[in-house]
């Protein structure tokens, strides 16, 4: 088989995942845990590039109704698409590796490329509808609780363990930032 023949194998399980993550998500996560690591990044590049060209668009007709992506009024618009599109997989890697330590934390069976496809996977709904205003913030949520579906699929563990997993780093980061207000300055601003 030539690099062309994967590709298109590859790119054929694309519009089947969305599809089956939209439709059917529980079905379509225990499938994906037979994909090899190219389907997986063939997958995480082709819906960010998705994302991040739509986006663009959204951006540049002025209807980012949040100002989320004002710090891009320095680049011209053909570059936003390479920015967002940086964003969005660095987005990607950098969740995977900090919700693989709380998978890590809760006894997850499975390694940190299991993580990886239940974060890319269930970023569907944000990577497909997201750049919608409005909407973006439905997709939010509904990608979360499919994350956490997909912890417990693809790591084995019960869903008690994957709310867990899920839920920690939100409890912490509260608990930090509560902290910080009980905490003395050294300088008093007044």
């Amino acid at each position: 088989m030539d690099f062309f023949e994967a590709g298109k194998i590859s790119f054929s399980y694309i519009s089947s995942d969305v599809m089956g993550i939209i439709k059917r998500p529980v079905k379509t996560l225990r499938e994906i845990r037979n994909r090899k690591i190219s389907d997986v990044l063939v997958f995480i590049f082709s819906t960010g590039i998705f994302y991040s060209v739509l986006l663009s668009i959204v951006i540049f007709c002025n209807l980012d109704i949040f100002y989320s992506y004002e710090f891009l009024n320095f680049a011209k618009p053909y570059l936003w698409i390479l920015i967002i599109y940086g964003l969005v997989i660095a987005d990607v890697f950098l969740n995977t590796l900090f919700i693989h330590v709380f998978v890590i934390i809760v006894e997850g069976k499975n390694g940190l490329f299991e993580t990886l496809k239940s974060v890319s996977y269930s970023s569907v709904p944000t990577l497909i509808l997201g750049w919608i205003p409005i909407i973006g913030i439905i997709t939010t949520v509904w990608a979360l609780v499919l994350q956490t579906i997909a912890i417990r699929e693809l790591h084995e563990i019960s869903t008690g363990r994957a709310v867990i997993a899920m839920i920690l780093p939100y409890i912490i980061f509260i608990c930090l930032f509560v902290s910080l207000f009980f905490i003395p300055a050294p300088f008093p601003i007044f």
